[in-house]
């Protein structure tokens, strides 16, 4: 079966926008026990969108999520936090999908990027604001960022496990394109 590149197209568009409506509501939230904590739900579509469509598609999803959500947010300086350990974590993350898929799960993969975003995003904060003290929330924060990541994972890999095949079939796309594909 063919794949149709107008129907990636739409399930990305789909994912960019949940994981957009995701991170705009749980920043209407106070942050979570200590401050800068969030659950991070959002990033489910950015996996999804990395599992399902590709690195391309998840990172378009990605900066989405940040870039769109920072301004209409109304938390620009959110984005100077979020964007450097977003990237580092995507990378990351992305690397591990494409190169170690198997031999980690879905859960370890996106529990491990969830702790380096919430180490990178409390280095830049220690850096930005000149405060060492910050490092004290460290432990806190992989210990969050560590739950969110196994929460993120497991909720990724229970939508995968009962979208129907027909549509994972639909959504991954490793092949070429066709020439009438490429108009």
């Amino acid at each position: 079966m063919k794949h149709n590149l107008t129907f990636k197209l739409t399930a990305t568009a789909i994912l960019s926008t949940m994981a957009l409506i995701t991170f705009l509501i749980e920043s209407l939230f106070p942050a979570f026990i200590i401050p800068g904590a969030r659950f991070g739900l959002a990033n489910v579509f950015i996996l999804l969108a990395l599992i399902l469509l590709g690195a391309k598609e998840a990172c378009f999803v990605f900066l989405v999520k940040i870039l769109l959500g920072s301004i209409l947010s109304g938390n620009l300086s959110s984005m100077m936090y979020s964007l450097p350990s977003g990237v580092a974590s995507f990378i990351l993350q992305a690397f591990l999908v494409k190169k170690c898929s198997n031999m980690f799960t879905l859960t370890a993969i996106s529990a491990v990027s969830a702790v380096l975003n919430s180490v990178l995003q409390n280095v830049v904060y220690v850096i930005v604001t000149s405060t060492p003290s910050l490092f004290l929330y460290l432990p806190y924060l992989v210990l969050l960022g560590f739950i969110a990541g196994i929460t993120v994972g497991i909720t990724c890999y229970l939508i995968i496990k009962f979208l129907p095949q027909k549509l994972i079939d639909k959504l991954s796309f490793e092949g070429e394109l066709d020439e009438g594909q490429k108009r």
